[in-house]
């Protein structure tokens, strides 16, 4: 494991893994419901982050018996989502209170809860995929949220508690994986263990404005 002290490694590894030109990510529950509308719970999101300004999402979401993927463009602060009753291609531009802008960018999420990080601890090494990583312990103190991002505190963040993380990071000091134990935000169960994977680093990754 490595000899950096959490906090010098933390810091190293936020700071390599988001300047990397492009990677893809993928946000899961482990355990527990994300219900996001009355009878709508949030499967998962899978996407791509193309450094410096420009991201593309699909979040899958269960309504009864149907599933529907909602597909999403960020570009420059700009914000384009598919409407999945008229078809996956048909890009509506959305207009987003810049205040909350921070949200609709992954890896701007990533950032903020590394912000919020307390108390990291190196746990252990552990195997995934078939990179060896240094799994650091520590919690996202959302209490703190005021400090650190005042403009977010009508969103539906909760910020009652401090939640336990994990984070993956390998030996070329990226992150491959957090794990939050909590609920991040007003609709999610208490018990929910939510997993964001890191991967495809520098992969090519295309993402224009839709047509």
């Amino acid at each position: 494991m490595t000899t950096q002290s959490p906090d010098a490694l933390i810091a190293q590894a936020a700071a390599i893994t988001l300047a990397l030109p492009t990677f893809h990510l993928s946000i899961q529950n482990e355990r527990g419901k994300t219900t996001i509308f009355p009878g709508v719970q949030l499967q998962g999101v899978e996407g791509d982050v193309r450094q410096p300004d420009r991201f593309r999402a699909t979040a899958r979401a269960k309504a009864v018996f149907v599933t529907v993927e909602i597909r999403v463009i960020g570009i420059a602060g700009r914000l384009w989502m598919a409407n999945p009753i008229q078809g996956a291609k048909n890009f509506k531009e959305r207009t987003v209170d810049a205040k909350y802008q921070p949200l609709t960018r992954p890896d701007a999420v990533v950032q903020l809860l590394l912000s919020l990080l307390e108390e990291p601890r190196i746990d252990r090494a552990e195997t995934l995929g078939n990179q060896v990583s240094t799994v650091v312990a520590g919690r996202f103190n959302l209490t703190r949220l005021s400090e650190v991002a005042p403009e977010l505190m009508a969103s539906p963040i909760r910020t009652d508690q401090a939640l336990p993380a994990e984070i993956w990071i390998d030996a070329n000091s990226v992150i491959h994986r957090l794990k939050i134990f909590g609920p991040m935000v007003t609709y999610d169960d208490t018990n929910i263990i939510r997993v964001i994977d890191f991967s495809r680093f520098g992969e090519p990754v295309t993402i224009d404005e839709p047509s």
